[in-house]
């Protein structure tokens, strides 16, 4: 799993920068420009790369500074969000473990200017504990995914676009709620993470392991994404 997330980080990086800013251009800022909303080693996914290929950074703060009532928000919002939508507890020790680590680079505010690379780094680092936990544990992913075979190869029930759209509209509805009913954003997202499914999957195993990667892939991108981050 620590050789998967190191090999593919920089695809999670770039599918979330998109979503980033197509949710800033989109949903943060209105037709007329008026916001409408107020290393320690225990990381499971080992090493992640300590910038993003996309400066997701300047584009939030060029594209938001002038809005006050932007806030984002801070290590212990952001920690229990992921907990509540991923049905893993805080208690969990993978999971303590990783917000331990990343805690000191998260922000500790709810101004838009607290949210740096740094803090988005450490956001991506805590929802792949939290994907981890989730997918790997049947109970957890029973909720959000009830009839979807995790044990299954790839080849078998992820060999179309249909039950791949299928995993990625479950985790865009369960981790962003149906407040997002703009048809276009939804239908952006959901082409950019099959896309990324796609390239998950090409090239490695035909086995459950692909299968779950696959899914934690999706999972992590949807839940560190500025749906999430923003009050």
């Amino acid at each position: 799993m620590k050789e998967f997330i190191k090999k593919n980080s920089k695809k999670f990086y770039l599918i979330l920068s998109m979503l980033i800013l197509s949710f800033i251009y989109t949903q943060c800022i209105s037709d007329n420009g008026v916001n409408y909303f107020a290393s320690s080693g225990t990381n499971p996914f080992g090493d992640i790369p300590s910038t993003l290929p996309i400066d997701t950074e300047s584009a939030v703060s060029s594209s938001l500074e002038s809005e006050s009532s932007v806030a984002t928000k801070n290590y212990d919002q952001l920690n229990y969000t992921m907990s509540e939508l991923t049905g893993v507890p805080v208690t969990d020790n993978e999971v303590r473990n990783a917000f331990n680590d990343v805690k000191s680079l998260m922000p500790t505010g709810n101004t838009i200017e607290t949210f740096n690379s740094q803090a988005q780094i450490a956001t991506i680092k805590l929802a792949s504990s939290y994907c981890h936990r989730l997918v790997d544990n049947g109970t957890f992913r029973s909720v959000i995914w009830p009839t979807f075979n995790f044990g299954g190869n790839p080849s078998v029930v992820l060999d179309t676009d249909e039950k791949k759209l299928e995993v990625i509209n479950t985790a865009i509805e369960r981790f962003w709620g149906p407040g997002l009913d703009n048809g276009v954003d939804r239908d952006l997202a959901a082409d950019q993470l099959l896309m990324l499914m796609d390239d998950l999957i090409a090239g490695s195993a035909n086995n459950s392991t692909t299968t779950r990667n696959a899914v934690k892939g999706i999972c992590i991108t949807t839940l560190a994404s500025m749906q999430n981050i923003v009050l």
